[in-house]
């Protein structure tokens, strides 16, 4: 950080050293040199972003975290399916090889239904989704693959209600 600013002052850095590393660094980056991070890590500092989804909601924010892979490659594809249909619940399971799943920040998998991930809040389910993900040890790797499932309210005749 220190070559950084004594060379380049940039007004946006990309942290994706650890998350040991960024919530060390951050601090400085943001506080001190008015320096904008998007944390790549699993420090989850800052609002959570979805590009595809929320990202003009925090473009002021000193610090804004890219969520898991699993989240960046599956809550667009709910967020798409809310927009036609409201969604009650949705499903993420996203699997993926050992060897790229690094070491996680808190749990890695949910047995409960719990509310949408920040994330995902806009394009989430409206009462509950329920993220899961395993990291699968197989030689070789596997590649990652990502299952979504959206509950829809059907109305009365049967088909999906109307869009929102």
């Amino acid at each position: 950080m220190d070559w950084l600013v004594a060379n380049e002052r940039p007004d946006l850095v990309f942290e994706a050293t650890s998350a040991y590393v960024h919530r060390g660094e951050r601090p400085r980056a943001t506080k001190s040199f008015g320096i904008q991070a998007v944390d790549l890590t699993p420090a989850a500092i800052g609002p959570a972003v979805v590009p595809a989804v929320n990202l003009g909601e925090h473009t002021s924010a000193p610090n804004v975290s890219l969520i898991t892979c699993g989240g960046q490659a599956t809550i667009p594809m709910v967020y798409a399916v809310s927009r036609v249909v409201p969604v009650e619940y949705a499903e993420i399971v996203a699997s993926v090889a050992s060897p790229s799943a690094g070491q996680a920040p808190g749990p890695t998998s949910t047995s409960s239904p719990r509310p949408p991930p920040a994330g995902g809040r806009r394009s989430a389910a409206r009462s509950a989704a329920r993220p899961s993900s395993s990291s699968n040890p197989a030689e070789p790797p596997m590649l990652m693959q990502d299952t979504i499932f959206c509950a829809i309210r059907p109305t009365p005749t049967g088909t999906p209600s109307p869009p929102r």
